[in-house]
């Protein structure tokens, strides 16, 4: 299985942002996820993760343009059948660029706070999920010692040691 999502989905519904090979990249198909840029909001999907058994998480991030920095909100669409239908939560002044997934059931995003007066003293933050996205537990990601002005690029869940590394 192969998969692409295309960072900057069309803004017509003709065509979704995530597309799925099976046959080593010969054929696509375009999954539509439901969500679309229009002319008042503008979304952005920023990290995809698909296990083989189906099961998979996509992020985005929609920002509808306002005089407030409130106006910005992260997208968590999870899917248990490859992208054939998804179940989508928002978080509001959060963004999440990096998907972990432990298990088909547990998932963890880390990303940054957006503060309702100062954009620019964001912290690094995770959820965590155990039961398919149906609920998401915040954590600061370092508790207490949680870095201002951090994003997580890139992660990697180490199974053996039951571990995440984040950069």
């Amino acid at each position: 299985n192969l998969w692409i999502l295309k960072t900057y989905p069309s803004s017509d519904s003709t065509s979704g942002p995530l597309w799925h090979s099976t046959d080593g990249g010969e054929t696509w198909t375009n999954l539509r996820v439901g969500l679309v840029s229009d002319s008042m909001n503008q979304l952005t999907y920023t990290s995809l993760e698909m296990r083989a058994s189906g099961f998979g998480c996509l992020t985005g991030s929609i920002y509808t343009p306002t005089s407030t920095y409130d106006s910005t909100r992260t997208v968590v669409l999870m899917t248990t059948n490859s992208g054939v239908s998804w179940t989508q939560n928002d978080f509001i002044r959060e963004d999440y660029s990096t998907i972990v997934p432990i298990s088909d059931s547990t998932w963890v995003l880390l990303g940054n706070s957006r503060p309702n007066t100062n954009p620019n003293s964001s912290k690094s933050i995770e959820r965590r999920t155990s039961d398919l996205g149906a609920t998401w537990k915040f954590s600061p990601a370092f508790g207490a010692d949680s870095f201002s002005y951090q994003h997580f690029y890139a992660s990697t869940y180490v199974p053996r040691l039951n571990t995440i590394l984040a950069t």
